[in-house]
């Protein structure tokens, strides 16, 4: 399978706050994250449709994600609901979403929209479990995933 297909965490439930827009990369692809009106974790590409400035330097004001450059506003759906220099929405302009699943404290992205649907985040089953404790290693590595993933399954490495 492509590594578009798995799901890679961008977020702790607890980090992606109401009302902020977080900055992540997974794979080479600029995401900006943030929680749509009914409280549901987003992530969109990080580029407006306008003039491809970085969404995720705008703000976040009842859901809806704003650019800094000419305030296009999107949706937790990724349409175009405002433009400050027309009335009203754009229809038809919209960044689609990609999936997310937030699930055991933490927010997953899958990068791949129409990828198979029995692929699944990582299940924690003893997740807050008494007498069980959960653990997040964090590193960062000069190098491609697929590198990464062959050292890592090459146990003398």
């Amino acid at each position: 399978m492509p590594f578009e297909d798995y799901w890679y965490v961008v977020a702790e439930s607890a980090e992606l706050a109401r009302e902020r827009v977080l900055a992540r990369q997974v794979l080479e692809e600029r995401l900006a994250c943030f929680r749509g009106a009914d409280g549901a974790a987003v992530v969109l590409r990080d580029r407006c449709l306008h003039r491809n400035a970085p969404l995720s330097a705008g703000v976040v004001r009842d859901g809806r994600l704003s650019c800094p450059y000419h305030g296009w506003t999107y949706d937790g759906a990724g349409r175009v609901v405002e433009v400050p220099a027309q009335a009203g929405p754009l229809p038809g302009h919209c960044s689609p979403p990609y999936p997310v699943i937030e699930q055991h404290g933490y927010v997953y992205v899958r990068l791949r929209r129409d990828a198979p649907a029995d692929v699944r985040p990582f299940d924690m089953p003893h997740w807050r479990e008494a007498g069980w404790t959960s653990l997040r290693l964090q590193n960062r590595f000069a190098n491609t995933v697929a590198n990464c993933v062959e050292n890592f399954i090459d146990i003398p490495h």
